[in-house]
């Protein structure tokens, strides 16, 4: 399972073009690859400049039909000429869950929130069951994606995605340090995610 986070900097006057490719890189690989599991589109301030991007892949191999596909090249074309500050984060898959059936988010008023949080392995091992029980009790949490760097595995990023603001509230408690409220430009998932790494037991 491969897990990445990028973060990519670009001018507020590029972004129509930026969400415009990336929209059609999204939709176009989750219809037609399988083992591209979920792909998360978005911005953290109000001039789109500031983007994440979120992908789970099943494996290597997965990835490397990804990165070979024409809507890939034509993003990555793209990327070339606007991004300005590019940061990539390998995490390792520590839980996947989501709701069973897939889903495409444009523009809505759901809610994605970015935690990132220094957990010791025996912290992260009792979070973990209660985020998994969250999103299986709540038919309005959509997902919950977490990992930890590969880099520094004592840093924890965890991705979670709501129907609404009122569910979100709801689950708030089981969140430490400074949420960061991402608008989700697009997100593309096949659904049924249910992983978890045993290492994390």
């Amino acid at each position: 399972m491969i897990f990445r986070m990028f973060n990519l900097k670009i001018n507020a006057s590029d972004h129509a073009e930026f969400l415009k490719v990336g929209r059609h890189n999204l939709t176009t690989s989750i219809k037609t690859e399988p083992d591209t599991l979920t792909m998360y589109a978005t911005h953290a301030d109000s001039a789109g400049t500031d983007n994440y991007i979120f992908e789970v892949y099943q494996d290597e191999n997965a990835y490397d039909i990804h990165s070979h596909s024409p809507q890939f090249k034509n993003f990555a074309e793209m990327a070339k000429k606007v991004v300005k500050e590019r940061t990539i984060v390998q995490l390792t898959p520590e839980l996947l869950v989501e709701q069973i059936n897939g889903f495409t988010i444009m523009d809505s008023q759901a809610i994605v929130q970015l935690n990132q949080v220094n957990l010791t392995k025996n912290q992260l091992a009792s979070l973990l069951p209660k985020l998994r029980q969250a999103v299986k009790n709540d038919p309005q949490f959509y997902a919950c994606l977490v990992g930890s760097d590969v880099d520094n595995p004592e840093k924890i990023t965890i991705l979670t995605t709501y129907q609404n603001h009122a569910a979100a509230e709801h689950h708030h408690s089981l969140f430490s340090g400074t949420s960061l409220f991402l608008h989700p430009d697009t997100i593309v998932s096949h659904g049924g995610l249910d992983y978890k790494n045993h290492r994390s037991h």
